[in-house]
């Protein structure tokens, strides 16, 4: 009896965790809404004729979002872990067809999207989480020769991935499968000695396709001293940091941002963290990575409390994914990363990101069920 009202009343503990992320999430969401159509209204006026253009596109993605979340939810994850090997074949096969000249949608140099009822979808955030949640299946596998024959596996999937990848190119989505792996390896027990070595592999490669490409160069060259091109490749980096030092401690209010009347690119995706940064100050931006961190602390006492060796790796797998998204997005925004493109989830515009974030957020909750 004492064992069973334990659990019980564990269990009811666990519901109040998963209700506080999913209500902070949700406050981010709209908040990152809020901040869209704030960074966002001119340049859609100017575009589109309409202010509220981006606005109402994240709107709808945040409500597919939540259906999303839901469906998730309810996943028979023994099922869907029998099927994993076939569903993320389907994943490398949107990795290979978004290549496809006609098919794939070229933006910005990169053909990174496809087209379609006019909604564009990015495969890489896609096969991103069906990446997670297999190397949550090769990781929790117990038996030793079943364990070599996964880890061979996924090694194979990661450098296949990573080709595909490039050639779209997104080295940032490449940078995020190796952090993502060698964090694997490094919380599962492997030997430091072991990871080292595909560590350094894993560096010099990264650092070989950044020397053969001006593009990157340039871009390394700017984060070491935005200066050096003011007016091009450090352009970027130089605005976010007016931004955050014209938000001083309580900022400038919402509207009062400079920054977004076409001085920050990007400023209501990759660097909306500036735009909070100058119109709520330290206290606002500081405030959002307050939230960001008791999600993941709340995470990972569910991830604590989770018997079943699968469901275990893939809720550490999505923690760790929305760790590296945060990290390299505020990181980004303040100065201390190149510039990667990564989106900061559920508060970035953005449509297959925040779709996928909440299916994470989803197999989180039923991982932890």
């Amino acid at each position: 009896m004492f064992l069973k009202n334990s659990s019980i009343a564990l269990g009811r503990d666990l519901n109040k965790l998963r209700r506080s992320i999913f209500l902070l999430v949700l406050f981010l969401n709209l908040f990152g809404i809020l901040i869209i159509y704030d960074a966002s209204a001119i340049s859609s006026w100017q575009l589109y004729n309409d202010p509220m253009y981006y606005l109402k596109r994240q709107a709808v993605y945040s409500i597919i979002g939540y259906l999303c979340f839901f469906l998730s939810l309810g996943i028979d994850l023994d099922k869907y872990k029998k099927y994993l090997p076939a569903i993320v074949g389907t994943g490398i096969f949107l990795l290979v067809i978004v290549l496809v000249p006609g098919i794939g949608k070229k933006m910005g140099g990169a053909r990174r999207w496809l087209q379609l009822f006019g909604w564009k979808i990015q495969p890489s955030e896609i096969f991103k989480v069906l990446y997670i949640t297999y190397a949550a299946f090769c990781f929790s596998v117990e038996k030793p020769k079943q364990f070599f024959q996964k880890k061979s596996t996924l090694a194979g999937l990661f450098f296949l991935s990573c080709v595909l990848l490039i050639l779209e190119p997104d080295l940032g989505m490449v940078l995020f499968l190796f952090m993502f792996s060698v964090a694997m390896l490094f919380v599962n027990g492997f030997p430091i000695k072991k990871i080292v070595i595909p560590f350094a592999v894993g560096v010099c490669a990264l650092a070989a396709l950044i020397a053969v490409s001006p593009y990157r160069r340039a871009r390394i060259i700017s984060f070491l001293n935005p200066w050096s091109d003011y007016e091009g490749k450090g352009f970027q980096v130089i605005q976010s940091q007016i931004g955050f030092g014209r938000g001083g401690i309580i900022g400038t209010g919402l509207g009062g941002s400079i920054q977004r009347l076409f001085f920050l690119p990007a400023a209501y995706t990759d660097f909306i963290y500036s735009i909070i940064g100058e119109e709520f100050g330290i206290v606002g931006s500081w405030g959002v990575l307050a939230l960001f961190f008791v999600i993941i602390y709340y995470g990972n006492i569910l991830r604590r409390n989770i018997a079943d060796p699968f469901r275990s790796m893939l809720a550490l797998g999505i923690l760790c994914m929305f760790v590296f998204e945060i990290i390299m997005n505020m990181g980004v925004s303040i100065g201390i990363f190149p510039t990667k493109g990564l989106p900061l989830p559920f508060v970035s515009y953005g449509g297959s990101a925040i779709v996928m974030n909440f299916i994470a957020l989803g197999l989180l909750f039923n991982a932890s069920k």
